[in-house]
Formats: structure tokens, C-alpha cells, sequence
């Protein structure tokens, strides 16, 4: 993001660099939880991200296209490799992913169309109590975040899970619109022990990950 002001509390903008897409804090802690608690894994995961990504190309389209959705554009937004044996065993793969996600009702994706949960209520599990108690640790969890669509892409290719944490963290507690001023502020308050314990990784992962990706 490029500054317009400094200011005393906080690292202002008046946009950001290659668009954002909203998220709220509720889904991206609902995402990252099915994630901890093991009802998703860590692809699944990144493809949410894929989706998300996929969805938002489609905002800047003529009103005369119909969307398309390929799986093809799924697999190269993580990173997959084209051709080949390799190509046909990860598309396989990715429509177990997108089964997977469609059976937890996390997405509702179909060829011309996808459409996300937008609440805890809406997931197929019938114990969410986990879910409630880490986003009772989270302050505004109704608040959008507009996420950076680089960070979105750089989501799907995948970082490590204390990358991960640390980058929810940040887009979390430190990335807001401010509807008074028409600016995005970037706070970066933080501390790892909280960190470690709402998003259950170790202080040291999440220090060497910061690291990281610093440099």
C-alpha cells in the first residue's frame, strides 16, 4: 500500500494496490477454524482463498459475459502443475476439495457461480462450539476487512501455517476502512502470545514466520 499520511496510530492510504475483495472477521475465522479443528485441510484451505479470487475476476467482467468457472483456473491459482498425468490427478484432486467444501456448506460452487457462507450458522457441523469460543477472543467479528487480492493469490499459492496464522492475524486486528476519512489503515498492533493462543500456534513458529516474512 502506498501512504498518503502518517499519522500518530496507524499507517495510512487512500487505496489499495491491485484491488481488495471484503471479507468479514466472522468468515475468515470460520475458515481458519474448520482448518485447526481439522474439518478442512490445509489445500482446502488455499483453495477457499483460489475461489475467492476466482469470484472477484468475475466483479470486472462485461455484463454482457456469463461467468465460467474451470477448474483449470482453480489449479493454477495454487500452483498446480499443466499437463500431463500430474495435471489430471491434482484436478481430481481439487474436485474432492471443492466436494469437501460445497458437503461442510463453506461454498455453494457450481460451473456459472460461487457463493460463499457468510455465517457460522450456515456450515453442516453440528458441534461449532470451538468456532464461538475463538471468535469470542476477537473483537468486531461482524467488521469487513478489505483483503489485499495479492494476498489473496499469495494465500492460494500457500505459506506455511504460522504464515498463515500470522497473515490472518494482521488482516484482522490491523487492516480497517475508515468510512469518515475514505482511507485504509494498516495498525500493525499485535502480540504473538495472543496470536499463539486464538489461533493455536507455537510463539517460536510464529516468530520465525514473521521472520520470514519480513524479509
Amino acid at each position: 500500500m502506498d501512504a498518503r499520511t502518517t499519522a500518530r496510530r496507524g499507517h495510512y492510504t487512500d487505496r489499495i494496490e491491485g484491488s481488495y475483495r471484503p471479507i468479514t472477521v466472522h468468515q475468515l475465522t470460520l475458515v481458519w477454524w474448520l482448518f485447526q479443528a481439522g474439518h478442512i485441510t490445509k489445500r482446502q484451505l488455499r483453495v477457499w482463498f483460489a475461489l475467492h479470487e476466482m469470484a472477484e475476476r468475475r466483479r470486472y467482467m462485461g455484463k454482457d459475459r456469463a461467468a465460467r468457472y474451470e477448474a483449470r483456473e482453480l489449479l493454477h491459482l495454487i500452483g498446480g502443475r499443466s499437463g500431463g498425468p500430474r495435471e489430471a490427478k491434482t484436478l481430481s484432486e481439487l474436485s474432492g476439495d471443492l466436494s469437501r467444501l460445497s458437503e461442510l456448506k463453506l461454498i455453494a460452487f457450481s460451473e456459472h457461480s460461487i457463493q460463499f457462507a457468510r455465517s457460522a450458522d450456515q456450515i453442516a457441523l453440528d458441534d461449532l462450539s470451538g468456532f464461538w469460543t475463538m471468535l469470542g477472543h476477537i473483537d468486531t467479528p461482524g467488521r469487513t476487512v478489505p483483503v489485499p487480492r495479492r494476498m489473496i493469490r499469495a494465500l492460494a499459492a500457500g505459506f506455511t501455517k504460522a504464515g498463515t496464522a500470522l497473515i490472518f492475524t494482521i488482516l484482522i486486528r490491523c487492516l480497517f476502512w475508515h468510512k469518515q476519512t475514505s482511507s485504509y489503515r494498516m495498525d500493525g498492533r499485535y502480540k504473538l502470545g495472543w496470536v499463539a493462543e486464538v489461533f493455536g500456534v507455537s510463539r517460536r513458529q510464529l516468530s520465525d514466520a514473521r521472520t520470514r516474512l519480513i524479509d
